[in-house]
């Protein structure tokens, strides 16, 4: 019995209710690209009800081409999993027939769209000899953020902040154009290679085809210094684990000291490399010569030396790079940083910056933190992170902060998701034993959609590949918007019998309560901070709102009738 089905191109799934053999027939079938790479053969998978040795499946592919693969047995029923290669886009017609014996016992149609797919892959490295190609022995990848642009047939359809690489899946027509070009490249740094500043390319008939071009950079000659430091840190109930990369924008070397202030509920252990100086809590580290070329990571480890904290307690940690006189951004010396202890310390995990509730239906900047750490028993040659990223999140804005080595950057659009892949070749990651040299992390900043409503939830977390080990997933971290944590009982927010006018406030907020019983009346503002509290008068309280910086608050009621909230915006 023929089954005729639409599929998409990416994640292509079929249920199957009538039967011919009810013993054996086909109940789901997928086509799919792998998540690292649309350019990559197409994998057909499909399940069987039951299974028998001599089971099989024939498949006609459309291009003029079929094979046969052997069913395998599964928990329940069969599989099949196989790849097929098409040499040329477009939209074929996949039949796929279930045979026992040779005979046939089912059937399903299907439609598969290839399309043209070139992945080009770019590199941005130190041009040390002038001769744009790089050379690995006296040469370095650079990992400071570079913005590149892509341009389709004259069309700006892109933009991407990333470091030492970009792997870029273009799509198309033959004859289509891409071009890449560099917007910024910092300060210190100026592109020499292309001769034109551009890399143009041509989509052509030929798919899963991989290209490789290379952006090279030389210092600028431009005097100047700007120093700055990323910082991300773990606090657990027993460790304290803090990275630090310790950057210069310009080539000329200047002399810059580190100073870390750990948390006194922990005490100092080791650091890679060691410090400069220790005087109790507070560490320095002195650099004689950072540059654009040279950035330095550090890596600091301490212990509880008694109790273990407990959960759920804060841990505050201060890092400043100096000297500051004669710094062209002064932002970016100073990072003050309050943790939350979590019950367990895992070391591959996710952080999100701020940690706090934010705004709805603005967009606003959050900053995600991947940390790895090898702890295998053997070198580590290189690692990739995927990280699937929420529809709530704008992936256009996707832009790199910084790594802790070479890292290339693509985007996959697969299934209707948008992933987010890091990839640190050839890394070689020493093994646990190495403390401070088995450790990584990447750093990076994406906007949220602008149109979030009140209450959504932002999740993100990521999957850690270290060489052809099984994926290692890190923690879940969960951003809430427009509701922030002072406020107690949210269920409370609709029908909540407050009525405040008038709403645009600018001096002075008249609250209503129309029934129940309660007390007091408190301010909160949209990262949760309590900035007003006063006593209840009767029916109608007025508040005093003139100070408050214009944005978004919550007035919170409480009493015997428990609680009640509504949002007030002051202009």
């Amino acid at each position: 019995m023929k089954k005729i089905f639409y599929l998409p191109i990416v994640a292509l799934f079929a249920l199957f209710t009538n039967k011919v053999h009810a013993q054996y027939t086909i109940t789901y079938s997928n086509v799919s690209t792998f998540a690292d790479s649309n350019c990559i053969d197409p994998v057909f998978s499909l399940n069987t009800s039951g299974f028998s040795s001599g089971l099989a499946v024939h498949t006609y592919y459309g291009d003029g081409t079929d094979n046969v693969n052997p069913v395998m047995s599964a928990f329940v029923g069969g599989y099949a999993s196989y790849t097929h290669t098409y040499t040329s886009a477009g939209t074929y017609t996949v039949k796929q027939v279930l045979e026992l014996g040779g005979a046939s016992i089912d059937s399903l149609v299907s439609f598969y769209d290839s399309k043209y797919c070139q992945t080009f892959n770019f590199s941005s490295f130190y041009d040390a000899n002038g001769n744009c190609v790089f050379d690995s022995a006296s040469e370095n990848f650079i990992i400071t953020p570079i913005s590149i642009a892509v341009d389709s047939n004259g069309i700006r359809i892109d933009t991407f902040v990333t470091t030492s690489g970009l792997h870029y899946q273009a799509t198309g027509n033959p004859g289509d154009i891409y071009a890449f070009s560099v917007i910024s490249s910092g300060t210190g740094l100026v592109l020499t290679c292309p001769a034109g500043g551009v890399i143009y390319d041509t989509i052509s008939m030929i798919v899963n085809d991989y290209i490789s071009k290379e952006f090279g950079f030389d210092c600028s000659g431009a005097s100047g210094y700007d120093a700055g430091e990323l910082v991300t840190t773990r606090a657990g109930r027993h460790s304290f684990v803090a990275e630090i990369l310790a950057t210069n924008q310009y080539c000329t070397p200047a002399g810059v000291t580190v100073t870390m202030n750990m948390s006194p509920k922990y005490d100092f252990v080791n650091a890679t490399p060691a410090p400069t100086t220790i005087s109790g809590h507070t560490l320095t580290w002195t650099f004689p010569s950072l540059t654009a070329i040279t950035p330095q990571f550090i890596y600091v480890h301490g212990e509880v030396p008694g109790a273990w904290l407990i959960a759920g307690d804060t841990v505050h940690s201060s890092y400043y790079i100096t000297p500051t006189a004669g710094d062209g951004d002064l932002s970016d010396n100073t990072v003050i940083l309050v943790d939350t202890v979590r019950s367990s310390f895992d070391p591959n995990d996710k952080a999100v910056m701020p940690n706090t509730n934010i705004p709805d239906n603005v967009s606003t900047r959050l900053t995600y933190t991947l940390r790895f750490e090898n702890t295998g028993n053997d070198t580590a040659f290189n690692i990739h992170i995927m990280d699937t990223l929420s529809d709530k999140l704008n992936v256009k804005s996707l832009a790199i902060l910084g790594s802790s080595a070479a890292m290339n950057l693509s985007i996959q659009h697969v299934g209707g998701l948008n992933i987010a892949k890091f990839d640190f070749p050839h890394i070689n990651l020493l093994d646990s034993t190495h403390h401070g040299l088995c450790d990584g992390f990447v750093t990076f900043s994406i906007y949220t959609q602008s149109s979030l409503p009140y209450g959504t939830q932002i999740l993100n977390r990521g999957g850690i590949y270290f060489d052809f080990n099984p994926v290692v997933l890190t923690n879940t971290v969960v951003t809430t918007v427009g509701i922030p944590d002072g406020i107690d009982d949210m269920r409370n927010v609709s029908g909540s019998n407050l009525q405040l006018f008038p709403n645009p406030a600018e001096n002075e907020l008249t609250v209503k309560i129309s029934k129940g019983t309660f007390s007091t009346i408190s301010v909160i503002n949209s990262v949760g901070q309590v900035v007003m509290k006063q006593d209840v008068n009767g029916t109608s309280t007025k508040l005093n709102v003139k100070a408050l910086p214009a944005g978004s608050y919550y007035i919170s009621v409480k009493g015997n009738s428990g609680v009640k909230v509504e949002r007030f915006q002051k202009m």
